[in-house]
């Protein structure tokens, strides 16, 4: 069961780093000029059309402001995970709130 989560959370933070740098079906780097439009899902990761789709929900959502929200208190784990495990020493991290 442990095992099982780790791997889970590993390919969260992979995924999102995929998403952060290269871009994917519907979401990309926010220093891009346009994201990369597939109709077929992405299928380097299992999570990432899920990633997608929290991303783009926290990027959208009223609730967050007053904390309220699940998706987004689960993305901001994401992003805090991230950013204690994240090994660019220096800001040139591409993943909102690193650092």
């Amino acid at each position: 069961m442990e095992q099982g989560l780790y791997a889970e959370l590993s390919e969260a933070m992979e995924c999102l780093e995929h998403i952060c740098y290269d871009g994917c079906t519907h979401v990309g780097p926010y220093d891009a000029a346009e994201v990369k439009r597939e109709r077929t899902p992405c299928g380097r990761f299992a999570t990432c059309q899920a990633l997608q789709v929290l991303i783009r929900h926290f990027a959208t959502c009223e609730k967050k402001v007053r904390g309220g929200c699940v998706r987004c208190k689960r993305m901001w784990q994401l992003f805090r995970l991230h950013s204690y495990v994240c090994h660019h020493t220096d800001s040139s991290c591409k993943v909102p709130f690193c650092r």
